[in-house]
């Protein structure tokens, strides 16, 4: 992704009033990878996803991959998804347990992660802890609802 940008082959999107271009950011086993909302784009994109196929062994899985459109016309971006074999995703959308994209005060939106929360501490005899104990299963119970999602 950086020497595509370094050729100016693709280019990132702007965040914030920095000039700070994103293009990709790696998570684990996951990629997210951001350009400028151009069909094109989506074709160098994959082109450049496949070079790293070749390289590293490792295999994409298109199928599941998902195309995002933030502000771009849905007929034109449609097509332009459907040549690259991508499904088309929507914001909000929920990653690692957590949802992207939605108002972050909505109670709503926080409820499936309060429940599994719950269920997780329910499992424990956690009123028989002493609070050192509690401060203890309370940070072991986010640690992997982070890691493990559920």
């Amino acid at each position: 992704m950086e020497k595509a940008e370094a050729f100016d082959i693709l280019q990132g999107v702007p965040i914030g009033n920095n000039d700070l271009l994103i293009s990709h950011l790696q998570f684990a086993d996951d990629t997210m990878v951001f350009c400028r909302p151009k069909v094109e784009n989506l074709s160098i994109a994959k082109r450049v996803l496949r070079c790293f196929q070749l390289i590293s062994g490792l295999k994409i899985n298109f199928n599941k991959s998902r195309v995002i459109g933030i502000g771009v016309d849905n007929q034109t971006w449609r097509r332009g998804v459907e040549n690259i074999d991508c499904r088309i995703g929507e914001i909000p959308f929920v990653y690692l347990e957590l949802p992207i994209g939605a108002k972050q005060n909505s109670v709503r939106m926080w409820n499936p992660i309060i429940e599994k929360f719950e269920a997780r501490l329910a499992r424990w005899k956690a009123k028989v802890l002493i609070i050192g104990g509690r401060v203890t299963l309370l940070r072991s119970v986010l640690t992997s609802l982070l890691i493990f999602g559920g």
